[in-house]
């Protein structure tokens, strides 16, 4: 099912407003909505799939994530293979070349050599993370080194259809082009669904004419990194990395405060104890790429599947990119008794055990 996102994602606290119906108020949101979803029992596969991303990529290989991810990961037909390459401040031609060799771009490094040779511009080999395939010429590789880098901010919490509309009205990519990028990407590497599985992070060095492709691969193996780095969180944890990037992508659209996000965690945590609706709006707002508007009762049910107050269980993807913080709050979320929570008119966090309590809160903005 194809969903709209959201195009004008940026660094920001999504500020919801309040129901023009009599519909209860949500259990947390910036503006009320809580969390609720049943506990999926960690599988003995997780546990071995991730030891194996673990060794895989120190490898140098980091296109298996497979079912760790997701219990339900369709295996598509295979795609071209990218080979990641860093070139270093310093390495020279023949240094690159070896590299190249060696990471399987190029059967020949002499080619490339002759390449550069005949360009004349063996000074002009830029440093950098990059991405060829196997099938990469020695003019194709020569040509993405020394083309024009551009540095990126991805903000937390911003979409890849954000993503893409930014780029391509700046004159960086083809409208589309890295939404198509990241789709293929994602086929590759076999993850279960494309949004939230990129990180919302500065980018530096990213080839101009390879940008949506560098881009895509740099994002997910940024998740990567996160995933290898709390690999021991994620093996005791109850929830697959679907699950978790699923609700750190929640918890990062509902504050940009790192200081609220594991409290935002735990109210997380102890509704799905109690087998309560998430109630967090921003899903439905993500469906219905609307950011700005009252939300109208009849707006959750359009929300489908993302319609997190009527529905329980998680969205079947996540709502925006993640970062190292809200990743590292639904791993360690704080321990209270919280249910309810919402922000107040200067941004503060209002917790509430009961829904009489919350709804008092709610009444005093």
């Amino acid at each position: 099912k194809t969903v709209r996102v959201a195009a004008n994602a940026q660094p920001f606290s999504v500020h919801e407003h309040p129901v023009k119906t009599s519909l209860k108020p949500s259990a947390g949101s910036h503006r009320k909505t809580g969390h609720q979803q049943k506990k999926h029992a960690m599988s003995t596969r997780k546990l071995i799939l991730i030891s194996t991303l673990i060794l895989l990529s120190f490898a140098g290989i980091t296109t298996s994530i497979l079912y760790a991810l997701s219990r339900n990961a369709i295996v598509q037909e295979p795609l071209r293979i990218a080979r990641k390459v860093v070139i270093a401040s310093g390495d020279t031609a023949a240094m690159i070349a070896q590299k190249m060799q060696e990471a399987g771009v190029l059967e020949d490094s002499s080619e490339f050599l002759k390449e550069v040779r005949t360009r004349e511009v063996g000074n002009r080999l830029r440093e950098g993370t990059y991405y060829f395939t196997s099938d990469s010429s020695p003019d194709e590789v020569v040509g993405v080194l020394t083309d024009d880098v551009v540095d990126l901010t991805i903000y937390p919490g911003e979409t890849l259809e954000g993503i893409d509309e930014r780029l391509s009205a700046r004159g960086l990519i083809e409208r589309g082009a890295f939404l198509k990028a990241m789709e293929q990407v994602c086929l590759q590497r076999q993850l279960p669904f494309c949004e939230g599985f990129f990180v919302g992070e500065s980018y530096r060095s990213l080839p101009r004419g390879d940008l949506a492709s560098t881009l895509a691969y740099r994002g997910i193996d940024e998740v990567y990194s996160l995933v290898r780095a709390y690999s021991d969180a994620i093996n005791v944890s109850e929830f697959s990395i679907a699950e978790l990037v699923i609700m750190a992508s929640m918890i990062q659209r509902e504050t940009n405060d790192i200081t609220q996000m594991p409290l935002i965690a735990g109210v997380i945590m102890n509704r799905l104890k109690q087998d309560e609706a998430l109630g967090i709006d921003a899903t439905t707002r993500y469906a219905l790429d609307d950011w700005t508007e009252a939300l109208e009762q009849e707006d959750f049910p359009a929300s489908g599947e993302y319609d997190t107050r009527r529905k329980k269980g998680l969205p079947p993807t996540g709502i925006g990119a993640v970062s190292q913080e809200s990743l590292e709050a639904i791993l360690f979320p704080a321990d209270h008794d919280y249910l309810f929570y919402l922000h107040d008119g200067e941004g503060a966090l209002k917790l509430s055990r009961t829904y009489s309590e919350h709804l008092e809160h709610a009444r005093s903005l």
